[in-house]
């Protein structure tokens, strides 16, 4: 967030319409991060109709995340380049900081495999 809030900041117009569609593919993500939290957790074994519309929603995320990436790779690294010094130098620190957040995801991620294979 805190690149994107630069950007938004002290970006161009360019910059910024990238910016606001990051945001709202993150916020689409999201809703469909929930969707599949709700299929994850099932209280019996899913239906036929239930698997398609997991399917369904793994696909769209998918789907979602590479549109995502692809802003950041082809747009939003370019754009990143001319912003201030001091903006850069916190992106650092924050990275920094977010690494210890990725082992609380992988375990959840592992916990949901072992589930369902």
């Amino acid at each position: 967030k805190t690149v994107l809030a630069s950007l938004a900041a002290h970006g161009t117009e360019e910059d910024v319409h990238c910016v606001g569609q990051i945001l709202r593919t993150q916020d689409e993500a999201q809703g469909l991060l929930h969707c599949l939290r709700v299929l994850w957790e099932p209280t019996g074994a899913l239906t036929a109709s239930e698997c398609e519309g997991l399917s369904a929603t793994a696909r769209a995320l998918d789907r979602m995340l590479t549109r995502c990436m692809r802003l950041e790779e082809d747009r939003l690294f370019r754009a990143a380049k001319r912003a201030p010094g001091d903006d850069q130098v916190d992106w650092h620190k924050d990275a920094e900081d977010c690494h210890g957040a990725t082992a609380h995801w992988r375990k959840a991620l592992q916990d949901v495999a072992r589930r369902w294979t």
